[in-house]
């Protein structure tokens, strides 16, 4: 039996060739941004896609960094990663300078490979306010220089990083120097950001603000880590200070159908899988919901068992790649909760009517309580522990139409169609 890992596309390992040649523009995207903005949208929807083809076209001078290669050494320190949310303050303002000096860094870093002019020196004294003081030199900076640093900061336990409360005014400060220096405006672009701890957050997310000078794109898939009480910055407010594009937002109308079905038959064809215009793979955009790498994946199933006679070989695919996807959800959300499995059974037990429906629809569940209580401002609770873990891990996405909010959460989920489809319903799947 196939492996359904073989189906992944990865935006960060396509070449800007391949980028190029199999772009498609998201509905309601427009083509640069205009100020900074927070990217949501879930795995495989495109976000590091977009941010490489935004950088290669409209924004040229971005530096692309991808957080959870830059901060690994944050995890490796602590055992800490981006699914933890309880830190002791001490830790809190820790990660936090940590955080900062390493990006700072990687942005110095990449300046130096980016300029274009030989000549061009940066002093390392613009990077001394995110330092502790036994890492400060005055040299000037080369790539050899810089390098050290990094690894000299990588290698500086966590434990001996500054315990006082950190603020977020020491990077944005440097950042905001290190442009100064540079003659213009680098627009920085941070990707995965749901993937690095919580505090980290807290020194990251207040970049967004409008106050900063340079535009600043986070990229993230819902439920992230910041949503946390204790991170949000009630001076910031989203859609004011900074815009919010949520992708596939509305998984099933027409133009993100549209926009899926291209972005798959250039991505197939690209990699020398033919796929015609006219070949049939609908129910593959359904399944795949807001996911072209998921579309990708099940249209290469519809292309290789395309005749009557192998819908028994694609049938047997999708339910090894759902019990596959269940188990890895499972072992997210437990020990503290159920297995999830037996939520699907109770949906695909209660509701048959529902699941042997020729046409596939949106499945939605509801909590037993109103969404006020889900507000994310009045505190962490249990219910709403869970229903981030479960975004997160993707077990639950916001209903069709339903825009993402950072301190928000809707009563409202809908179950993927691959979980609750009935195997026995061949329909769906042809």
């Amino acid at each position: 039996m196939t492996n359904p890992q073989r189906f992944l596309a990865d935006g960060e390992k396509l070449s800007s060739a391949q980028i190029n040649e199999t772009h498609v523009q998201h509905p309601r995207v427009g083509s640069f941004f205009q100020r900074s903005t927070l990217l949501i949208g879930t795995r495989g929807v495109g976000k590091t896609f977009l941010l490489r083809h935004r950088k290669m076209t409209a924004h040229p001078d971005a530096i692309y960094i991808n957080l959870v290669s830059c901060l690994q050494s944050l995890s490796k320190d602590s055992g800490i990663g981006g699914r933890t949310l309880e830190f002791n303050s001490d830790l809190i303002s820790q990660i936090g300078a940590k955080t900062s000096a390493l990006i700072a860094i990687a942005v110095l870093e990449q300046l130096l490979k980016d300029s274009k002019n030989p000549d061009f020196k940066f002093p390392l004294r613009l990077l001394e306010a995110v330092l502790p003081e036994e890492l400060r030199v005055s040299d000037i900076a080369t790539l050899e220089s810089i390098k050290a640093i990094r690894l000299k900061v990588n290698q500086f336990r966590l434990k001996e990083w500054p315990k006082e409360f950190f603020q977020s005014w020491s990077l944005i400060s440097t950042l905001e120097e290190i442009c100064e220096h540079y003659g213009k405006k680098v627009p920085l672009f941070l990707d995965r950001a749901e993937d690095v701890p919580a505090p980290a957050l807290k020194v990251i997310f207040p970049l967004l603000d409008q106050s900063v000078s340079f535009l600043v794109v986070i990229a993230a898939r819902p439920g992230l880590a910041q949503l946390i009480p204790a991170g949000i910055d009630p001076t910031s407010v989203p859609g004011d200070h900074f815009d919010i594009v949520h992708l596939g937002s509305n998984p099933y109308d027409d133009d993100w159908i549209e926009f899926s079905r291209i972005a798959t038959i250039r991505f197939l064809n690209e990699n020398n899988i033919v796929v015609q215009e006219n070949d049939s793979f609908l129910w593959a955009m359904r399944f795949g919901r807001d996911s072209v790498r998921a579309a990708i994946g099940y249209t290469q199933i519809s292309v290789e068992t395309s005749s009557k006679t192998e819908l028994n070989r694609r049938l047997q695919y999708l339910k090894s790649h759902r019990e596959y996807q269940l188990k890895t959800i499972a072992a997210e959300l437990q020990p503290e909760n159920a297995d999830y499995r037996y939520t699907i059974k109770a949906i695909q037990n209660n509701f048959p009517q529902l699941l042997t429906l020729e046409s596939q629809k949106p499945v939605l569940i509801e909590t037993e309580v109103e969404t006020e209580q889900l507000s994310l401002l009045r505190g962490n609770s249990q219910l709403v522990g869970y229903l981030l873990k479960a975004i997160r891990s993707e077990a639950i996405f916001l209903p069709p139409g339903q825009l993402w909010h950072p301190y928000e959460l809707p009563a409202v989920f809908e179950v993927p169609p691959l979980f609750v489809w009935r195997s026995e319903n061949s329909s769906w799947i042809s």
